[in-house]
């Protein structure tokens, strides 16, 4: 996946639980055990398409070996979710 400039926004499809569960295995409470976890309200939150709109992160340097990006949703007690590329099938195009 192809950097973003910290704070650029992109739309992305988010993989299925079953998939990621399936490439990356559960931790020991149960969430995806991926880069930056992937847990039950994050699935709970997305929309019915899994298409949500992400932020490069300026929290992180860009020395780390992934990037993170930022989902700030309203759909559940936590706004700010750390989504991670291994997290996402695809980029959607405009």
């Amino acid at each position: 996946m192809d950097k973003l400039e910290k704070g650029n926004k992109m739309k992305v499809k988010i993989k299925t639980w079953e998939r990621m569960e399936s490439e990356f295995g559960l931790d020991t409470i149960n969430d995806i055990d991926c880069k930056e976890s992937f847990n039950k309200y994050m699935e709970k939150s997305l929309p019915e398409d899994r298409i949500i709109e992400i932020v490069k992160d300026k929290k992180y340097s860009d020395d780390v070996l992934y990037n993170v990006y930022v989902w700030y949703t309203n759909t559940s007690i936590i706004t700010e979710w750390n989504i991670s590329d291994n997290m996402i099938e695809e980029v959607i195009e405009d």
